[in-house]
């Protein structure tokens, strides 16, 4: 059963991610709040699962392509669900191109995944994509924060930095993995 944990960590970054973005839609603040507390659970499990499944010896190819998955789905949801907040945008130069090139990073390597992970070649996150994983988190989670924020002003000028940085890091990020996959 322990083998199980971090691919049922994984499942439940799925399921609270359909939470978080059933949360986001929802017209009152509060939910939103919700939302941002079950944003920063799944975005733990991902540390958590990863551990886990090195600790107990249970790192398997689906562990490998679901990890990463659910990752995206998490990461590109909000993002994308985000777009429709026209002051948002305004105050943090969060702007659609940025989700466009995120979502279309994460689509493309989850393609070249399954295609190596198939070939039986591993295709295990590494330093840089998970540094880009780690990015992309505290960027959703402050853009999911900063409506509930007193200090929105000091937020907005992180985020002009931030969120440029994140979508250059998740372009950046994605060049070792395609050097693997010649």
């Amino acid at each position: 059963m322990k083998r199980h944990i971090p691919n049922i960590l994984t499942a439940g970054r799925v399921v609270l991610a359909v939470g978080v973005f059933l949360l986001l839609l929802a017209p009152d603040v509060p939910w939103h709040a919700t939302a941002l507390v079950l944003f920063v659970v799944a975005a733990a499990t991902d540390a958590i699962d990863g551990y886990l499944a090195r600790r107990l010896g249970a790192a398997t190819a689906f562990g490998r392509i679901a990890d990463p998955a659910a990752d995206k789905i998490l990461v590109c949801g909000v993002l994308v669900i985000l777009l429709d907040d026209a002051t948002l945008a305004e105050a943090t130069g969060f702007a659609p191109w940025m989700t466009a090139l995120v979502v279309a990073r994460e689509l493309a390597m989850m393609s070249l995944r399954g295609i190596l992970e198939t070939r039986g070649t591993p295709f295990g996150a590494r330093g840089l994509g998970k540094a880009k994983a780690t990015v992309q988190f505290i960027s959703c989670a402050l853009l999911l924060a900063r409506p509930l924020l007193f200090a929105q002003g000091q937020i907005d000028l992180l985020m002009k930095f931030l969120l440029p940085a994140m979508v250059a890091l998740t372009l950046v990020s994605c060049v070792p993995y395609l050097r693997r996959g010649k």
